[in-house]
């Protein structure tokens, strides 16, 4: 697989930690695409992707910049993609403060406006990483992953639902769920999804290890836990349901594993890219494409009925 550069704009400040695209809720060829980024400064930027055209390359729009909460010294670590409506994304960002903000992006007006925000006392270390999933019954739960270990999970169905009025200032995020000790030490990576009426989640850490969580949605609660303390030689940098109950992971040791639902290793290749930091799983016809990124781009084939 070549890669081509489409289009190259440069506005952030400084460091950029994360990217993260907005799915498109339409099947329309000419309907919008954006995508977010966030990194040093607390700087989070949406932006338009305008489909290239005949001779017209791809376009980069700078569309919208949140504006800074507090000290700009402050980095965003992660962020992902709550929900999105016909005009309004919701976004949750995790902060090197160890606070949690809910952003609320206008995409026809072009603006950002913070919904609900979690003080820095509730996770008392850097927040590192964030997930969300949307249960069977509609609701909407943030998960995010600290460097101590502890993940913790949020209701945000009611900002979205419009029952709390986003408005006011100072409106306060609640925790549900607080899991400590899931890894000894950083939170690197996060990802969730359903299985039946649970919630599962797997999360790679710092300490080599891969854990699996299954979550009851219902009154959330954990129901068990599922670990390989021997997962990676070093710290793990990404993990991606693939489906049928596997899961891939990376590693800067450059290993790339797949896992079925015990944590047993499966399948296992090297990626020739080095200090790999993030990982990324799409479907293409009736393979899964596994993507590396780091120091480099790389991809691997899977059939989806391995």
């Amino acid at each position: 697989m070549q890669l081509d550069v489409l289009a190259n704009v440069r506005r952030h400040r400084s460091v950029i930690r994360c990217i993260q695209s907005i799915p498109s809720i339409s099947l329309d060829s000419d309907a919008s695409r954006f995508v977010l980024s966030a990194g040093a400064g607390s700087e989070l930027r949406c932006w338009r992707l305008n489909a290239s055209s005949g001779d017209d390359p791809l376009a980069l729009v700078d569309w919208a910049l949140a504006p800074v909460l507090d000290d700009r010294d402050i980095r965003i670590m992660d962020i992902a993609v709550v929900h999105r409506e016909l005009s309004n994304v919701w976004i949750v960002a995790a902060y090197s403060d160890a606070s949690v903000a809910l952003w609320r992006l206008d995409t026809d007006h072009q603006t950002f406006s913070c919904a609900a925000r979690a003080a820095s006392d509730i996770h008392a270390h850097c927040v590192l990483s964030a997930a969300s999933v949307k249960t069977n019954d509609g609701r909407y739960l943030v998960l995010t992953g600290a460097s101590d270990g502890q993940i913790i999970v949020w209701d945000v169905s009611m900002f979205i639902a419009g029952t709390v009025d986003v408005a006011k200032p100072n409106v306060a995020l609640q925790a549900v769920l607080k899991i400590p000790h899931v890894h000894q030490s950083g939170v690197n990576t996060l990802c969730a999804h359903m299985d039946g009426v649970d919630i599962v989640v797997a999360s790679g850490g710092d300490d080599c290890s891969i854990s699996l969580i299954r979550i009851g949605s219902t009154l959330p609660s954990v129901q068990s836990v599922t670990r390989n303390e021997l997962a990676h030689a070093s710290a793990i940098q990404g993990v991606a349901f693939l489906g049928g109950g596997s899961i891939c992971s990376v590693s800067t040791d450059q290993r790339v594993a797949v896992w079925n639902q015990h944590l047993e290793l499966q399948d296992m290749a090297i990626t020739l890219v080095s200090d790999p930091s993030a990982l990324e799983v799409s479907t293409i016809g009736d393979d899964l494409q596994i993507m590396v990124a780091g120091i480099g781009f790389e991809t691997f084939t899977m059939s989806r009925s391995c």
